[in-house]
């Protein structure tokens, strides 16, 4: 699993790249591994920071897994896309290296379901 000095330093180089700077501003201007990391807060919120072990990591993913299907499912593209490269982060950070293939063919549907059955994501909706 990757460091919270290695999501750090993700989370830098993604905000000077083009295209990840565009996801991240789809996503609200917040990257999804910026939970993990200290420095990301204000010192008054630093007690809200998420401890980065795999099982916090797979619990982000369990909490979003129903709205991503959701957007897949009503096959709404950028939402949907925006799901994924959430996912893509996540996977990135646990450094798994069997779901590295993102595709968005059928709207990331599939993958979605590959992750959620490897993961064991309760609660996930049928795609």
């Amino acid at each position: 699993m990757k460091t919270v000095a290695e999501l750090k330093a993700k989370v830098e180089s993604d905000a000077k790249d083009p295209i990840e700077r565009t996801m991240i501003a789809l996503c609200s201007n917040f990257h999804p591994l910026m939970i993990f990391v200290p420095d990301f807060y204000k010192e008054e919120y630093k007690k809200d920071v998420v401890e980065l072990t795999q099982k916090n990591i797979i619990i982000e993913m369990e909490r979003y897994i129903d709205f991503a299907f959701e957007k897949t499912k009503n096959e709404r593209g950028i939402s949907a896309n925006r799901s994924i490269w959430k996912y893509k982060q996540w996977l990135w950070a646990l450094e798994d290296t069997e779901i590295t293939d993102f595709d968005f063919e059928d709207y990331g549907t599939s993958l979605l379901t590959r992750i959620a059955n490897k993961y064991n994501l309760k609660g996930a909706a049928e795609p």
